[in-house]
């Protein structure tokens, strides 16, 4: 069963846990963009009963991790990106005090990946492993300064808690542009997951121009050469759909951990570019992926 329980932060930020007997291993989950955690509780049940701790929270402006009045997506100044890290410092390192005798892995998703990287640049010590799901590829200095420009000119025209549908639009057009159809299809093969989202009130939203200029600062720093070199990470597990647009291709997500290993010769990497499959690995429904992240939990790869 899934239990639901609220960190104390400001606003409050919503959590989800499930309760293997006395495990040995766990894994924190960070969500993506325009999504929630309890869009985990599948992979939660089932990995309760390979009696593994697995756990995720709602970001704040996500899910049910919203002030009074807030809009899902409808970010403040105060929930920037530092925040959210901090949150997520507070959570790892109370869940970590409760389970010493749990070996951990983080594990982000998207979006996630990006907070997943940045995390492990800002805490080396907390993490020796973590899973990159789906993850961004390396944006190069002129690109995301171009893209942060950008996206502060046409903020001016959006009221502070207005969507930025234009923003919203360019992020998700060369998307939608490799995996024509639905909206929405560039998510899954998987036909029912595409309409569960598409009918998630908590999921598929624009967000305010406040979320996308702090998003884009995220990956800006994220990749700065002192946040790749505090990195203390042993192992990365790369997983991603082989046509998963996000991701652009196998090689240019191979760059990015490459910059890693340059600084890093010591850090393993392992990548399942998994066939058949789009941006949510997870919802596709292949039993293979879920054999292979347990498999990377219990540390058995």
């Amino acid at each position: 069963m899934i239990n639901t329980s609220i960190l104390i932060s400001n606003p409050h930020v919503v959590i989800y846990q499930n309760h293997p007997t006395n495990p040995r291993y766990g894994i924190f989950i960070i969500h993506g963009m325009g999504e929630h955690g309890l869009r985990y509780k599948p992979l939660m049940n089932t990995l309760e009963k390979q009696n593994i701790l697995a756990c995720t929270m709602d970001l704040k402006g996500h899910g049910q991790s919203l002030s009074p009045a807030q809009e899902v997506g409808i970010l403040r100044k105060e929930d920037n990106f530092e925040s959210i890290l901090n949150d997520l410092n507070h959570w790892t390192k109370d869940l970590i005090m409760n389970y010493p005798e749990v070996s951990f892995t983080l594990m982000g998703h998207s979006m996630g990946s990006v907070f997943a990287r940045r995390y492990a640049s800002l805490y080396p010590e907390q993490f020796d492993r973590m899973i990159w799901m789906g993850p961004l590829p390396y944006f190069a200095p002129l690109k995301i300064k171009a893209i942060k420009t950008f996206t502060a000119f046409i903020s001016f025209f959006y009221r502070e808690k207005k969507r930025n549908q234009i923003l919203s639009s360019l992020l998700n057009h060369p998307l939608k542009k490799k995996i024509p159809g639905a909206e929405f299809n560039w998510l899954s093969q998987n036909v029912n997951n595409v309409k569960t989202y598409e009918n998630d009130p908590l999921s598929g939203y624009a967000y305010n121009s406040y979320f996308y200029q702090f998003f884009f600062k995220l990956i800006e720093v994220t990749n700065q050469p002192a946040s790749l070199e505090s990195t203390q990470l042993s192992s990365v597990y790369v997983i991603a759909g082989v046509h998963d647009p996000v991701i652009e291709s196998e090689e240019a997500l191979k760059s990015l951990l490459k910059r890693y290993q340059e600084i890093h010769p010591s850090m393993t990497v392992s990548y399942y570019f998994v066939p058949n499959a789009r941006h949510e690995v997870l919802h596709e429904g292949y039993q293979e992926v879920d054999d292979w992240l347990i498999e990377v939990i219990k540390h058995e790869r």
